[in-house]
């Protein structure tokens, strides 16, 4: 599939790139399965990618521009991004760092 034009990665909430790939396959109406097999993953590692839990790596970003057409960078700046911010969440969620407020 053709890449798009850059998107630029500016979100609004933190989500792992999986969420936003689930969303494309609803949108689009891709068979996950053939999109596993596309990405060379297994029905377990996919679904580790949707949910979060695994890593987007260059190659499989990459392998993602291939399939769905979504630029490898806009992957990887998302990618970055939520893990840059996974250790902020974890310490807030625990309850040992306050939420930030605007005042």
């Amino acid at each position: 599939m053709k890449p798009t034009r850059y998107i630029p990665y500016r979100p609004t909430q933190i989500t792992p790139p999986g969420a936003t790939l689930s969303d494309l396959i609803e949108e689009r109406r891709l068979v996950p399965a053939a999109l596993a097999q596309a990405l060379a993953l297994d029905e377990a590692a996919f679904d580790a990618l949707l949910a979060g839990d695994l890593p987007l790596t260059p190659a499989l970003a990459h392998r993602l521009e291939a399939a769905v057409g979504v630029p490898a960078d806009y992957w990887l700046r998302h990618e970055d991004g939520y893990r840059t911010a996974q250790p902020s969440r974890k310490l807030r969620a625990s309850g040992k760092v306050e939420e930030e407020t605007d005042v």
